[in-house]
């Protein structure tokens, strides 16, 4: 009888918190909109107010608006915009920090922190691959040491250029981050990782 009662406690917690906040949060359907930032993020943005269009997406990824580069913010506030117009109950409703429209980046941004942090949890109860380094001898000293150099000497040059070619300092990492599981220096239970090389291969479609 303890042990079900045990196990049933978290699920009322966490029912109890969900409809506390549910409660706190169902008056925002009768605020209007603030002038402190809503007017850059919704009611004067004319990109935003026209809704999910490709147009509209191509600008969330390109535009520095407001002072930050936050391309799902700007989609989301543009579902809203598709799914509510202008009326600010809807907006409000689609759940921000302390009731204000401008600051669901926040909210997403720990949403996402909290998704991946239960991602590793789960990874490290249930691993579903094992890596380790590379076992075998295949490549010589020379080989090795001659990669490491061109690698380094790219970098440099990447690092010079990064000024006035931006996305290379973006580009670069990408590749050399994405490169680490298909260069034979790990590998996947018995499976080489080779076979997975379009992820890294994007990183020169995108600087191209």
């Amino acid at each position: 009888m303890g042990d079900t009662s045990n196990r049933y406690w978290p699920i009322c917690i966490s029912l109890a918190l969900a409809l506390t906040t549910f409660a706190v949060f169902w008056q925002v359907r009768e605020h209007e909109f603030i002038d402190f930032d809503d007017d850059l993020y919704v009611t004067n943005n004319s990109n935003v107010q026209a809704g999910l269009t490709a147009q509209g997406i191509k600008w969330a990824f390109t535009t520095a608006h407001a002072y930050n580069w936050h391309p799902l913010v700007w989609i989301s506030h543009m579902l809203d915009c598709r799914l509510y117009g202008i009326n600010p109950a809807g907006h409000h409703f689609t759940v921000e920090s302390v009731a204000w429209v401008s600051e669901r980046k926040d909210v997403l941004s720990t949403f996402f922190w909290l998704l991946t942090m239960w991602l590793y949890v789960r990874y490290v109860r249930h691993p579903c691959f094992i890596t380790y380094p590379h076992p075998g001898a295949d490549l010589a000293l020379w080989q090795i040491l001659a990669s490491a150099l061109l690698l380094l000497c790219i970098s440099v040059g990447v690092i010079r250029l990064s000024r006035s070619h931006r996305w290379l300092i973006v580009g670069w990492p990408w590749y050399l981050g994405t490169l680490l599981p298909v260069i034979g220096l790990m590998k996947r239970q018995k499976q080489s990782a080779k076979r997975i090389n379009l992820l890294f291969l994007t990183a020169i479609l995108g600087g191209l």
